[in-house]
């Protein structure tokens, strides 16, 4: 599904990810591990379009087609959804309005079908607050409203960034009973989580990244038994996971 290869990318002279290779095949969870500023975020933002990649400097194909290059919205209508760090929602818009803007262009818009609804039936607590401008919405909820309005789109992978981050553990509970429900639906995600008993919980694979490079991939099962790798990648001494 998604084949990543040699990847490089960064911001302006700063080279941040040194050759990145990394697949996610469909319906499958990989969790993206590493300590802050390795590129786990500058990955998914290179992989939507968001970052420039230099021109012969790796490849990321989709299904089979190049992502490098392209818009992020033609990436987006390939069948890619994406949950921003810190959700980014639209505040001044509504729920409703919020969830149409991430709907693939040629849908209907009277609700009858729309994806919004699939995304309403997720996320329970969006359906009572769809005329409410997401500016006021709680940090639980404003992280709900992001993954649903990636969800309009009708993706078949999800990379999702932090999602639990700064929520309260009720709140990481229900988003990741949501995205594991998703998993089971045939949607593939990307997902980078500090949590590591959330992340390993819902991955069937683990990449951990440092210094720009994956460092490290296989099951929950073998990291658990890597102590030297979470050690030195992920500063987990002498404790299990």
């Amino acid at each position: 599904m998604l084949e990543i290869r040699d990847l490089h990318a960064g911001y302006g002279r700063g080279e941040v990810l040194q050759g990145v290779s990394l697949d996610v095949a469909p319906g499958e969870c990989v969790a993206l591990l590493g300590r802050n500023g390795v590129g786990r975020s500058t990955l998914l933002k290179a992989i939507m379009g968001m970052l420039p990649a230099p021109a012969g400097m790796g490849s990321a194909r989709y299904h089979g087609e190049d992502l490098l290059g392209h818009a992020t919205f033609e990436i987006a209508r390939r069948g890619i959804g994406y949950v921003p760090e810190g959700r980014e929602v639209f505040p001044n818009l509504t729920v409703a309005q919020n969830l149409l803007i991430g709907e693939a262009p040629g849908r209907s818009a009277n609700g009858a079908t729309g994806k919004a609804f699939d995304a309403y039936a997720l996320f329970p607590a969006l359906d009572a607050l769809r005329d409410t401008r997401a500016g006021v919405l709680s940090g639980g909820e404003q992280q709900m409203l992001s993954i649903a309005r990636a969800l309009a789109g009708n993706p078949s992978l999800l990379l999702v960034d932090e999602p639990t981050e700064g929520l309260a553990p009720a709140v990481v509970r229900l988003l990741a009973t949501a995205l594991d429900s998703l998993r089971r639906q045939g949607v593939a995600i990307l997902l980078v989580e500090q949590k590591m008993t959330i992340a390993l919980e819902l991955a069937q694979r683990v990449c951990i990244m440092g210094r720009g490079r994956m460092v490290f991939e296989g099951s929950p099962q073998e990291l658990q038994r890597a102590e030297s790798v979470r050690a030195q990648w992920l500063g987990i001494q002498g404790q299990t996971i």
